[in-house]
């Protein structure tokens, strides 16, 4: 940008020391536009951000210098440069108490002082204020190029709400700048954006233009200042800005007759409103053809046929090869100029001269110099005085370039004057010179008349008003008179919030007959006038508001009008339709509409309600939306409870009348209209002729139940189908999918539903193929032979597998509900199986059934073996004995776990004094360690003998190992030792090669000591024959081994006499062994070891073979026992153990034969 020395100056020193006045360039007419600056800023609050003040627009540039002044309040007004020759920087600061104060920025140029009013509101502490608000809005974009909006913050602070409404202007009164909102609540963000059509020459014409944002409140206003820069081609000193003084606009195009056709778009170039007063001849701005399909030039050249001087000319650009023929209209000055020339011109076939065919318009003669193969003619129009059509046709072998109309006038003359409403008209014509249609003028006027309402439509209690603009395109300066009778309503009462311009405004008259009045003495050319009216309103206010103002202008013969209107909206909710509105089926999707004035989001309920009568609800088929919670509401058959359920979900609600599905239902806000797609199956019962009742409600207002519809619901068959699987594509080993099958007679009319992964529709041997039995509650899968089917229950502890695929049983499901069933099965691929699979799902009904439908696809992959340790079953409890059912887990199936673990400790610390143990798979061995930590103590799960050390002890009796598909359990049949009480965690640990679970916290128990639990455990061997064994007899005693104190062995054929028996016990505490007497009335001693027999007639004892033996919790009586001949026969061994406080009681725990 180039600006003078002397500016330059002003703005270095001013930079260094901001005092004294800023000087900058000026455009005078420009500057009478501006409108005034509002600034606010809560009391005791941070100052608002600068405004940025840009002075352009113009054709002519000069020097002025700025100044500020205050009527109240002191200094607070200031003014710094900006890096823009062209802006200046305005500033408040203050500590003023709240209230309104008034200012000045004046711009002294050579054409005298320009003032632009300043306002402030400081607010009172507390009040919801706007804030932060930013200095400019400035966009940048190429000619006929496109700005990118921008995001302003409507920022604010304070305790309440802020509610604002925006009024968007321009210095052209065109208002080229779009917003998002008018109105809010703040804080929020708009966007701001520039409209190109609407900026001078469509947005082709270089230059800077300025507009500006207004935020009104109930409180305080604030402006932002908007520049818009097209082309980076600012203004220069002396060098007129294209288009200043004319304009570039479009109107209709005539209807040629039929036939082949070649037309112009129209357009109509005005000066000032309408004639061509001081045409300049130096235009170089691009603009864009109505048509979209070519561009228009404003060029300056030589008239070759009145010899070298400036003029004007409108050029389109090629229009090709073929036969043209380019007419337009003219419109002769009122008073001709007898040489008031126009002429047609065009570049034909590459020439690089102009060819020009010259009209006169004084006398509507065609000149002299014709170019060769052309022809032209010119002719009055008829009924439009003053108006000639010229044309000219010629023929183009490949291009026709810069065809357009050119305008001077005589010799030493540059401009084509004319009085107000003369104009320059194109319009289209067909070949031939066929007939034009009817001729419209459409000159623009000489004033811009304007009335827009702030808003459409308000809700009660919000403010209404309207913006009246008022512009002089003309060259005069004109009085005008503008009267707008405002409309009038309960709660209206209007006043005037803004007047921006140099008129005096005043609203007159009583409420309910007010009338604005405006008086402008003498209204400048190139200067306009913006009033914004406003009213409150109330909840009494709803209704349209229209009223229509009169302008007048005794200078220009001109009176025209405006009229806007705006409603004040009431809460009013209707339950407007329902699509079919008549019809029969058993099943059908409801397109059911109600809408609310406020706005659809203001709707609370929206209701419909099929029934043959409009009475009880009860076994009826009556649905409610509630759109604050989106849910979907179904009355139950008692007509007592609702059935809630979320559209869209893959559910269904019923009752016995009716069912939703649930999938296929959706809700949709529009504007006002809220709209339910309601998917609905009748039921058989509920057969019959119904009405369609609808009903929509909001917080204070329904719309009462409305008769909207008819329907016939029939029976209906039932339909089957196979939905869908998801995922529906993937790839992976393990995978758990959610099958949905449906039937419209409900989920539980369904008797099988069935899924197959295989890479071909072809044979179930060696695949994956499974079905549930909905009744028998049971999983199938297919063998690998296909022909055999392998089953199993759904949430079991269990595996299904072949050698394709395995299914984890505990994390397989089947859910019902409605007309819908699913099927969660968890799958495992295996390696041989790994490749592209589809999805194919069948189920059936009865006789009715949904075929084989592909509802997906998979890849199964090999992946790697994947171990968990599971869970313990209980998870948490106490007690001195359990039996824990631990489960681990193997990818791979159970048979590839190599050990499962569970430690039993207060903290994950050293195993040495704690209860850990193992279990082999390969070997069958469960280990417990010992004491130390060091070693581990073996046991067989089953066999009859226990596992103990200091701290727990092992039933290896109670104690088993499960293996199903993937899955490992251990039950395991433990004691806590007394010592060993307190809380323990329960860790678990899962092996296979060289992959494992990690130790896993699964779950809490507090061992307790408990009181002593004697058993007499087992006898080997347990059954036989002979006349002389030796058996080993083993009890238990939770409290030790050391704490029995007898051990007792019978065998007898029968529970009966101990007389003629074989009965004995072992004394622990006396080391001493008894048998009974034949009479069963004494008993007879001996030591264990001691070279001796006891004997009755029933059995002797040899007590150098007889031994006992304490371990743990165990005492085991090896005894050597012979059975006399007549003793022989069967016998049950019985046992029995006891201690100071408890026994065993007597059990049988093997038989003997003996001989």
């Amino acid at each position: 940008m180039r600006v003078c020395l002397r500016y330059l100056r002003a703005a270095i020193v001013l930079a260094l020391a901001v005092t004294g006045p800023v000087s900058a360039p000026l455009h005078a007419q420009e500057s009478n536009k501006i409108k005034p600056l509002f600034f606010t800023k809560p009391y005791g609050g941070a100052e608002p951000l600068p405004q940025i003040l840009t002075v352009t627009g113009g054709s002519a540039l000069a020097e002025f210098r700025t100044s500020t002044r205050t009527s109240s309040g002191g200094d607070w007004l200031s003014v710094s440069p900006t890096q823009s020759a062209e802006s200046i920087s305005v500033q408040v600061n203050s500590s003023l108490e709240p209230g309104d104060y008034s200012g000045e920025v004046v711009l002294d140029g050579s054409e005298g002082p320009r003032t632009v009013e300043v306002h402030l509101v400081v607010t009172p502490a507390g009040t919801q204020t706007f804030d932060k608000m930013p200095s400019q809005i400035s966009f940048s974009m190429e000619p006929r190029g496109v700005a990118s909006p921008q995001v302003m913050q409507v920022g604010g602070v304070g305790a309440e709400a802020l509610s604002w409404r925006l009024i968007a202007s321009t210095f052209n009164d065109a208002n080229f700048l779009s917003v998002s909102a008018t109105s809010g609540t703040g804080p929020t963000r708009i966007t701001v954006g520039v409209i190109p059509e609407k900026l001078p020459g469509e947005g082709a014409i270089p230059g800077v233009y300025t507009g500006r944002i207004l935020l009104v409140s109930d409180r305080s206003s604030v402006t932002i200042p908007v520049r818009v820069s097209v082309g980076g081609n600012e203004p220069r000193a002396g060098r007129p800005l294209p288009m200043s003084k004319a304009e570039v606009s479009h109107s209709a195009v005539s209807q040629p007759a039929s036939g082949p056709t070649n037309l112009f778009p129209a357009s109509t170039v005005n000066c000032y409103c309408g004639g061509f007063n001081s045409y300049f001849s130096n235009f170089g701005g691009l603009t864009v053809a109505p048509d979209g399909t070519a561009s228009a030039q404003l060029i300056g050249e030589a008239n070759p046929e009145s010899g070298a001087q400036p003029h004007a000319q409108l050029i389109y650009t090629d229009m090709g090869a073929g036969q043209h023929t380019i007419s337009f209209h003219f419109k002769a000055d009122s008073a001709p100029d007898p040489d008031q020339w126009v002429y047609i011109t065009s570049q034909v076939d590459g020439s690089v001269t102009p060819q020009r065919v010259w009209f006169n318009l004084s006398n509507g003669t065609v000149g002299s110099a014709l170019p060769t193969g052309w022809t032209a003619q010119i002719t009055a129009v008829p009924g439009a005085t003053g108006w000639y059509r010229a044309s000219v046709t010629f023929t183009a072998t490949s291009s026709a370039v810069y065809n357009g109309f050119g305008l001077a006038q005589g010799d030493n003359q540059w401009s084509f004057t004319g009085t107000y409403g003369n104009g320059v008209y194109e319009w289209g014509q067909q070949f031939e010179n066929g007939p034009l249609s009817a001729y419209q003028a459409k000159v623009s006027p000489c004033l811009s008349f304007s009335k827009t309402a702030n808003a459409a439509s308000v809700t009660a209690g919000s403010a209404i008003g309207y913006t009246i603009g008022i512009f002089n395109h003309g060259s005069l300066i004109t009085p005008l008179n503008m009267s707008d009778p405002l409309p009038a309503g309960t709660g209206i009462n209007w006043s005037i919030s803004s007047n921006t311009g140099p008129g005096l405004c005043n609203v007159t008259g009583a409420v309910g007959s007010q009338i604005l009045n405006c008086d402008f003495s003498a209204l400048t050319s190139g200067v306009g006038q913006t009033i914004d009216v406003i009213s409150s309103s109330t909840t009494s206010s709803c209704g349209a508001y229209s009223s229509t103002a009169t302008l007048s202008s005794s200078a220009y013969s001109y009176s025209t009008t405006a009229s806007a209107s705006t409603s004040v909206l009431c809460a009013g909710v209707t339950a407007d339709s329902v699509t079919p509105n008549s019809g029969s089926g058993s099943s059908q999707t409801f397109a059911l509409q109600y809408s609310e004035t406020l706005g659809a989001s203001s709707l609370s309920t929206v209701w419909v309600w099929f029934s043959a009568t409009f009475g009880s609800a009860a076994n009826s088929c009556m649905v409610y939306y509630d759109r604050s919670t989106n849910n979907l509401n179904l009355i139950n058959d008692a007509g007592t409870q609702w059935q809630p359920g979320t559209p869209g979900i893959a559910a269904t609600l019923q009752n016995s009348q009716c069912s939703i599905n649930l999938a296929g239902t959706s809700v949709a806000l529009g504007g006002n209209t809220l709209t339910l797609n309601l998917a609905l199956t009748f039921k058989p019962a509920y057969a019959g002729a119904k009405n369609i009742y609808m009903y929509g409600a909001d917080a204070s207002t329904n719309s009462g139940w409305q008769t909207r519809g008819t329907w016939t619901a029939t029976a209906g068959s039932a339909a089957v189908t196979a939905d869908s699987v998801a995922p529906s594509s993937g790839s992976g080993s393990t995978q758990t999918f959610a099958l949905q099958y449906s039937d419209t007679a409900g989920a539980s009319s369904l008797s099988t539903a069935w899924v197959w992964f295989s890479a071909t529709f072809g044979s179930a041997a060696n695949s994956c193929m499974v079905y549930y039995d909905r009744a028998a509650t049971t999983l199938y899968l297919i063998n690998d032979a296909g022909a055999q089917w392998l089953p199993g229950t759904p949430g079991a502890a269990a595996t299904l597998q072949n050698s394709q695929c395995s299914i984890n049983l505990a994390g397989t499901n089947v859910a019902l509900a409605g007309n819908t069933l699913t099927l969660n099965l968890a799958l495992t691929f295996k390696p041989a199986y790994a490749g592209a699979k589809n999805v194919y799902m069948y189920d059936a009904a009865g006789a009715t059934n949904s075929g084989w439908q592909t509802r997906g696809t998979w890849t199964a992959t090999a992946g790697a073996a994947v171990v968990t340790a599971d869970s313990v079953t209980p998870g948490s409890g106490s007690g001195s004995s359990q039996t824990f059912a631990l489960q681990y887990s193997d990818s791979l199936g159970a048979s590839s776990l190599s050990t499962a673990w569970v430690w039993f400790s207060a903290t994950f610390g050293s195993a040495a004094n704690s209860c850990m143990i193992y279990y082999d798979r390969a070997a069958t061995t469960l280990y417990l360690i010992n004491d130390a930590g060091t070693q581990w103590l073996p046991g067989t799960p089953g066999a009859a003998a226990t596992l103990q050390n200091s701290q727990c002890s092992i039933n290896l009796a109670g104690t088993s190992v499960a293996l199903a598909g993937n899955t490992l359990t251990l039950n395991l049949a433990l004691t806590f030792k007394p010592a060993y009480a307190g809380a323990k965690n329960v860790y678990m640990y899962g092996a296979a090669g060289a992959t494992n679970s990690a130790w896993q916290t699964r779950g809490t128990w507090t061992a307790t000591a408990g009181a002593a639990v004697v058993t007499a455990d087992s006898v080997t061997p347990g059954s036989g024959s002979g006349s002389s064994q030796t058996f080993a007899l083993q009890y238990s005693d939770t409290a030790g081994a050391s704490s029995f104190s007898t051990a007792w062995a019978w065998f007898s054929a029968t529970f009966g006499s101990a007389a003629n028996s074989c009965m004995i016990y072992y004394d622990r505490a006396a080391t001493t062994l008894y048998l009974i007497n034949d009479a069963g009335t004494q008993w007879l001693p001996g030591t264990p070891g001691a070279a001796a027999t006891l004997q009755n007639s029933q059995c002797s004892i040899n007590l150098t073979g007889t031994s006992v033996a304490l371990a743990s919790n165990t005492l085991t009586l090896n005894l050597a026992l012979t059975f006399k001949p007549a003793y022989a026969g069967a016998k049950n061994i019985y046992m029995y153990g006891a201690d100071a406080s408890t026994n065993s009681g007597w059990q049988t725990r093997g038989t003997w034969t003996a001989q």
